[in-house]
C-alpha cells in the first residue's frame, strides 16, 4: 500500500505541475471554459496554474505535503464549480457525454488528493 501511495504522490506532484505550466503554454484552452460569470479571465486561471505548480510540488516534501494536498483539494472544489456549470452553460465543442465525465471525475481527483495528504 505504501509503493501506491508513494506513486500516487509523484504521479500527482507531476500532473498537477505540468497542468500548471499548460495554463501558460495554452491559455486559450482554459479559457474558452472559464464560465462568463466569473471576473478577470486571465488572471483567475493563470493563478490557478501557479497554484497548481506551488501545490503539486509541495506534495514532494514531507513538511509541505499536507498543504500541498489541502490546496489541491480547495482547488479541485473550485474547479468543480466550473464544471457544474457546464451542465448549464456547455462551452462549445465540448461533448455532453464529456462534461458529465469530467464532472464525476471530479469527485475522485478530489478523494485523490485529499488521500495522498494524509501520510
Amino acid at each position: 500500500m505504501e509503493y501506491l501511495k508513494t506513486f500516487s504522490l509523484y504521479f500527482q506532484a507531476l500532473g498537477y505541475s505540468a497542468a500548471g505550466i499548460y495554463h501558460f503554454v495554452n491559455p486559450k484552452f482554459y479559457l474558452r471554459i472559464m464560465p462568463k460569470w466569473l471576473p478577470a479571465h486571465d488572471f483567475l486561471h493563470l493563478s490557478s496554474g501557479v497554484f497548481e505548480i506551488l501545490f503539486g510540488l509541495a506534495l514532494i516534501f514531507p513538511a509541505s505535503r499536507l498543504y500541498g494536498s489541502w490546496g489541491l483539494v480547495a482547488l479541485l472544489v473550485l474547479f468543480f464549480m466550473v464544471h457544474a456549470d457546464h451542465f448549464v452553460h456547455p462551452p462549445k465543442g465540448v461533448a455532453f457525454s464529456f462534461i458529465i465525465g469530467r464532472f464525476v471525475l471530479q469527485f475522485f481527483l478530489i478523494w485523490w488528493a485529499w488521500w495522498v495528504g494524509k501520510s
